[in-house]
């Protein structure tokens, strides 16, 4: 991005966290979904996260192809901003939800990186569904999220999150009750035409970045040593 580009992202931001000020009372909501027979069985994951008093947004990349690699037009991007996520995901066929409530989230920045990760062509290692709900609820202030390592199917990574399960998703009650005022419908039509935003943990040099590939690292080496473990015992025998 150019410096005239992040000037105006920047600028951006701040007039849109203005009119988008989510309540610091617990109430703001972020969640992964996942649909467990995706991908020929390997799983696939989606997003969801309270945007404000009244709207929540939902989406995922779907691929629909199934090819290893697609361009951002033929990757299946969806997103929506909705009461309640519960019926998009219902609909595509999305088994469960894990959701943790935050006292601060930050639904402008997330929404930002749901547009960046928009403009990315998939790709099945390293740009993949996982990637993608990672960066967006980390963006949000989802904290202690498992890193998105290529060792993770993305039903397991979705196992391990730290968060409440809700199972069947098709009937988790989840709806925003605000009322849409002028100013919450302001945010959303901004919301809409957000620029697209690169988290620091993804640009190549940055402490965030540097701190990321170390957790992947070391994502892998743990996976790395779990597989041995089974061979190394049976040897003893």
């Amino acid at each position: 991005m150019s410096a005239i580009g992040a000037w105006l992202g920047a600028l951006w931001e701040f007039i849109a966290r203005w009119f988008t000020r989510p309540p610091g009372d617990g109430s703001m909501r972020g969640a992964a979904f996942v649909r467990y027979a995706g991908a020929d069985g390997l799983g696939h994951v989606g997003w969801a996260f309270d945007y404000d008093a009244a709207d929540v947004n939902a989406g995922a990349v779907e691929n629909p192809s199934g090819a290893a690699k697609s361009d951002p037009a033929d990757m299946g991007y969806w997103d929506v901003f909705v009461p309640s996520p519960i019926p998009a995901m219902a609909e595509k066929g999305y088994n469960a939800l894990k959701y943790v409530n935050l006292k601060r989230a930050d639904p402008v920045s997330a929404y930002r990186v749901a547009r960046w990760v928009a403009t990315l062509p998939y790709e099945v290692i390293g740009r993949n569904c996982l990637d993608d709900v990672y960066d967006i609820l980390r963006a949000y202030g989802v904290s202690n999220l498992p890193v998105p390592s290529q060792d993770f199917l993305p039903d397991v990574w979705f196992d391990q999150l730290s968060a409440t399960l809700a199972q069947p998703a098709a009937t988790f009650v989840w709806s925003r009750t605000g009322a849409r005022s002028p100013r919450i419908r302001v945010g959303l039509a901004m919301a809409k035409v957000a620029p697209p935003k690169m988290p620091s943990w993804r640009r190549v040099g940055n402490p965030d970045w540097r701190d990321f590939q170390s957790q992947l690292e070391s994502a892998h080496r743990a996976h790395a040593a779990a597989a041995v473990q089974p061979s190394s015992e049976a040897s003893k025998e």
